[in-house]
């Protein structure tokens, strides 16, 4: 996935909300919401091979997934 989602997540303070809106079809403050209710279903555990992914970014990649419906390869 290339650099705007961890740009729109990461950036919690100047997120422009149109742009977010935009790219997850939801606005900031419902993906908030949305994060919080699925973290604990979502989260991995860190082992000795890698760290995780984000739940928030695992989060936004279904997001945009289901939004466009573009292929895996695309949204890589």
């Amino acid at each position: 996935m290339n650099a705007t989602v961890p740009r729109l997540l990461n950036d919690t303070c100047s997120r422009p909300v149109g742009m977010f809106t935009h790219y997850l079809r939801m606005p900031p403050s419902l993906f908030n919401n949305l994060a919080t209710k699925l973290r604990s279903i979502i989260e991995k555990d860190t082992t000795r091979l890698r760290e995780p992914v984000d739940d928030d970014m695992r989060l936004a990649c279904t997001l945009r997934y289901l939004a466009t419906g573009s292929s895996m390869g695309n949204l890589h």
